[in-house]
């Protein structure tokens, strides 16, 4: 799957990431492009830059992260109704959910935005039980990266 064709916003991704390596900066062909959130490319050019040029790492990064959702989801069910089998079948839903196999499988940011939505809905969950300041700043802090993430949040 590293070397599936690049269409739509995959394009956009990876020419960021190129212009970023090239030390021009989230520009698009040389002109400066802001639609996206520069998080994913970001992301991909520091991969690039540790990994070289492929994209096989990033993949892996992916579905590494996808994983680490499932168990996020899992764990949410559980602490929301203390029911194995809820939390269970919650998990494997997401996991054999057959878009995010295929959303894994391109350079988008999909698997990163979902990651950090359930990290603002565990830190939520943690905050509300604990009453601490810390983790309502936490909290706020995986909103704002999700915002980061997707612009069109404001909107």
């Amino acid at each position: 799957m590293a070397d599936r064709p690049l269409d739509g916003d995959m394009l956009t991704y990876e020419a960021q990431a190129q212009s970023l390596l090239a030390g021009d900066g989230l520009a698009i062909h040389g002109n400066l492009d802001n639609v996206k959130g520069p998080s994913y490319p970001f992301l991909l050019f520091v991969m690039y830059r540790a990994f070289g040029e492929s994209r096989l790492p990033i993949l892996i990064l992916q579905d590494l992260v996808a994983a680490a959702v499932c168990a996020g989801i899992a764990l949410l069910a559980w602490r929301l109704t203390r029911d194995r089998w809820v939390a269970w079948l919650s998990g494997l839903a997401y996991a054999f959910y057959l878009p995010i196999a295929i959303w894994d499988t391109c350079l988008l940011s999909d698997s990163l935005f979902t990651a950090v939505a359930f990290a603002f809905f565990l830190s939520l969950d943690a905050a509300v039980r604990s009453g601490r300041l810390g983790t309502f700043v936490l909290t706020g802090a995986f909103f704002a990266l999700s915002i980061y993430l997707r612009p069109t949040l404001y909107y």
